[in-house]
């Protein structure tokens, strides 16, 4: 079992130690500064040869009092969030397939052309906003089609975290 990965609320434990996070890593710390993104967590199912590639989000988190929730029926909100997660999802695409800059060195296992890829954005929203991720997951496709295509991506979803979590829909959402 690997270690829990906590953002502001939003848990992941995996099944094993096959897990990475490309903000410990020495080369993407190395690119960093030039406006690079990554996802929180991969990981990599060897088993089935998947590869996982997480990202964290809480828009709402009422246990940090510092915290702003994030209201999605603000259009400029939604629109703000849309590009990050997008951003984050190509960055960590070309960070996970191509070596230029060692980044592959920051996963456990090198994915090969039978290695199924699936983006997961898990997402604590504020109270009644759930609906609105059916529309935030839809734009985000959109806007990966080409991705998804050059890179083969099995899957791109966006997850209300406690549905997800309380459905049981991946065994590592706790």
């Amino acid at each position: 079992m690997s270690q829990l990965i906590d953002e502001n609320g939003v848990r992941v434990q995996f099944p094993d130690n096959n897990y990475f996070q490309f903000s410990t890593c020495q080369n993407y710390i190395n690119i960093k500064s030039q406006k690079v993104k990554e996802t929180d967590v991969g990981w990599f199912d060897i088993n089935n040869n998947i590869l996982w590639l997480v990202e964290l989000k809480a828009f709402d988190n009422p246990n940090n009092p510092r915290y702003r929730p994030q209201n999605l029926q603000d259009q400029d909100i939604m629109a703000k969030w849309i590009d990050e997660l997008v951003t984050k999802s190509i960055h960590a695409i070309c960070m996970a397939c191509s070596n230029r800059v060692d980044t592959q060195t920051c996963l456990p296992q090198l994915p090969n052309h039978q290695t199924r890829i699936n983006i997961v954005h898990l997402v604590k929203v504020v109270p009644n906003q759930s609906s609105y991720l059916s529309f935030m997951q839809d734009a985000i496709r959109a806007e990966l089609m080409a991705y998804k295509a050059i890179f083969n991506i099995a899957g791109i979803v966006v997850l209300d975290y406690d549905s997800a979590r309380q459905q049981n829909l991946f065994p590592w959402i706790v």
